[in-house]
């Protein structure tokens, strides 16, 4: 395989650069900067209001049918919480010379959700049709899903809604006034793709229902007495993701670290999606026998069959965690 390096020039001015190193196929030297090519030359840029963005930058497959893995170049939006927004695609083209060609795709038309003061922007990618190229898709000002299908290079100018949600929480940040706002965003790391029924197409799931809560402790600031104290509590399964108040209701609003604390098993529900002959894309939702846990799952070939298995763990990862309980057990401070 190739790396993607993230290299540092000068820390002093924030400069940064991506570099592709290709596999040598000689084992004693199988990467060198002779065998690089730059992806990207400046990895931090302007923002689009204003700030200083890092960028970010994924290999997630196939976007245009040439059999290489593309590029996702992410910017974020400032302030604003977001799911990283995408800026450009890096198309992967091999050539004779030991190296590729690279061309950049721009992205527009996003979907505009700054009619809603409570939804942010949020973009993931997922093959909806089974072609093998990634579809972009969106949430849209009433939380539901849309998609811009990939047409190999280039993705269908329309919007198509789907009628379908994934689990939203809650998300604390300071505006530039330095007051408190919140903002929903998707719960991504509920989700996960895989082939479920084995019709070749994957199905996007996603965690629901709990079937074993995960309770860890808190510090955050409440009420007590009539005065805000600095309190250790219980939070529990969908808790774990809530906000929590800073101090005198003013600043440090910010969400739990349920990606870390959020061990519950969970039942998962999939999402399934249809193309009619006339490329209209359909959404529904349907019940799985999967239960795994609400972060720590992969979907993997384990035993090596051919068919796809999920890995999962269960029970505590960390201390100040209990696990398989019921809630109602612990203390008066418990939030379930």
């Amino acid at each position: 395989p190739d790396i993607v390096v993230r290299q540092v020039d000068d820390g002093v001015k924030w400069r940064a650069k991506i570099t592709i190193f290709f596999n040598t196929k000689n084992t004693s030297r199988p990467f060198t900067t002779a065998n690089s090519q730059v992806l990207i030359a400046d990895a931090v840029a302007g923002g689009n209001r204003g700030t200083v963005n890092y960028v970010d930058i994924q290999s997630l497959g196939d976007l245009d049918g040439n059999g290489t893995s593309d590029f996702i170049l992410y910017q974020n939006s400032g302030l604003v919480p977001d799911i990283a927004i995408p800026d450009k695609v890096l198309f992967i083209s091999p050539n004779n010379g030991g190296v590729s060609t690279i061309t950049e795709y721009q992205f527009s038309g996003y979907l505009d959700v700054t009619s809603s003061n409570s939804v942010g922007e949020a973009n993931l990618f997922h093959d909806v049709n089974g072609d093998g190229l990634l579809d972009w898709l969106a949430v849209d000002v009433d939380m539901t899903l849309a998609v811009r299908m990939n047409t190999g290079g280039d993705f269908d100018p329309v919007w198509q809604g789907l009628a379908v949600k994934l689990p939203m929480y809650q998300v604390g940040y300071l505006a530039s006034i330095n007051e408190p706002e919140t903002i929903y965003l998707p719960n991504l790391n509920f989700t996960f793709s895989m082939d479920y029924d084995g019709d070749g197409k994957q199905e996007l799931l996603f965690a629901k229902d709990v079937v074993a809560s995960a309770c860890s402790q808190v510090e955050n600031w409440r009420y007590s007495g009539g005065r805000q104290i600095l309190a250790t509590d219980w939070f529990c399964d969908n808790r774990l993701w809530s906000l929590i108040q800073g101090r005198y209701d003013a600043f440090n609003i910010r969400s739990v670290n349920g990606k870390e604390l959020d061990v519950s098993a969970r039942r998962y529900e999939a999402i399934y999606f249809d193309e009619s002959n006339a490329g209209n894309i359909t959404a529904s939702i349907k019940a799985t026998d999967i239960i795994a846990s609400a972060g720590q799952k992969a979907a993997i070939d384990a035993t090596g069959d051919g068919l796809v298995d999920v890995v999962t763990t269960f029970d505590c990862q960390r201390p100040n965690c209990k696990w398989n309980l019921e809630t109602s057990s612990l203390s008066n401070g418990v939030k379930t």
